[in-house]
C-alpha cells in the first residue's frame, strides 16, 4: 500500500509518495515508488513490481514516452500496456463486467505539459491543484486541500498531504519522495501578417464603393468569423 500526491500552484508541480511497502503483516522499505523519464516524473500506486516493471522499461531505452500532452500521455500508456502484456505477463482482469483490459496501476505524472492522472484503463485526467492515490489517499487530499491557499510552492502543498497520510494511515510512512517540475510556457500562434500594398483595395480616397468612407479591410470579416468560432474541445 502506498500514498502518492500531486500538486500543481501556478506553472509548478510536485509530485511526492512514501516509501513503506506492505505485504500481509509485514512492511519494508520499498523501491522508489516514482520514476524520472527525461524532463517528468511518473508515480505509481498497487503492487510494488509495477514500478519495479516501468523502471525496467526505462532503463531498456526502446521505447518512446511522450507526456507532452493529455493525448499523448493516453497514447503513452496505451502502448505500455501492450509491453505490459507481451513482455511482463500483466494480468489483466480485475472482475466482471469491466470495460476495458486493466493495466493494474494507477499512476500520476508531472511533466512540463501539466499535472496527469491516470487510472487502471488508461483513462488520463489532467489535474488543475491537487489529487492523491494510495491507501493515504483520502487523508492527504484533504491535507493538502486545507493548505493549499496558505503556500505558494506546489512542494509545500505536497508535503503536507505525504505528512498527513504518514500520520494517520498504517500503511504509509516516512522518508518522503518528492520532486518537482516546471511547467512549458503556453503556444501561442504567431499573429497573422496585415495585407501588403499589393492587397490593398483599388478605392480611391480610401472609400469603399459606397463612398462612405468606411471600408472593411481584406480578410476582416473572415478574422471576425474566425473570433467568433467555438473551439473544439476533447471528450472528457
Amino acid at each position: 500500500m502506498s500514498t502518492l500526491v500531486i500538486a500543481r500552484k501556478g506553472r509548478r508541480i510536485a509530485i511526492a509518495a512514501d516509501s513503506q511497502t506492505t505485504c500481509g503483516n509485514l512492511c519494508s522499505r520499498s523501491e522508489p515508488k516514482i520514476v524520472a523519464v527525461r524532463d517528468s516524473f511518473v508515480g505509481f500506486t498497487g503492487a510494488s513490481a509495477l514500478a519495479l516493471i516501468f523502471r525496467d522499461i526505462v532503463e531498456r531505452r526502446d521505447f518512446e514516452f511522450d507526456f507532452s500532452s493529455r493525448v499523448a500521455v493516453f497514447r503513452t500508456f496505451l502502448q505500455l500496456h501492450e509491453r505490459l502484456k507481451d513482455a511482463y505477463y500483466i494480468e489483466t482482469q480485475e472482475g466482471r463486467n469491466q470495460p476495458l483490459e486493466s493495466s493494474q496501476w494507477h499512476c500520476l505524472v508531472a511533466s512540463p505539459a501539466g499535472a496527469f492522472n491516470v487510472d487502471s484503463y488508461r483513462c488520463v485526467r489532467e489535474m488543475s491543484e491537487v489529487w492523491a492515490h494510495g491507501s493515504g489517499g483520502d487523508i492527504a487530499l484533504g491535507a493538502m486541500h486545507a493548505v493549499y491557499s496558505l503556500h505558494d510552492d506546489p512542494e509545500a502543498i505536497a508535503a503536507a498531504g505525504i505528512h498527513a497520510a504518514c500520520t494517520f494511515d498504517i500503511y504509509t510512512a516516512m522518508p518522503m519522495q518528492l520532486h518537482s517540475v516546471e511547467m512549458a510556457e503556453p503556444r501561442h500562434a504567431p499573429p497573422s501578417p496585415g495585407p501588403s500594398p499589393e492587397q490593398e483595395p483599388p478605392h480611391s480616397n480610401g472609400r469603399n464603393g459606397n463612398g462612405t468612407g468606411h471600408g472593411t479591410t481584406p480578410g476582416a470579416e473572415v478574422e471576425q468569423a474566425a473570433a467568433g468560432a467555438e473551439p473544439s474541445c476533447l471528450a472528457s
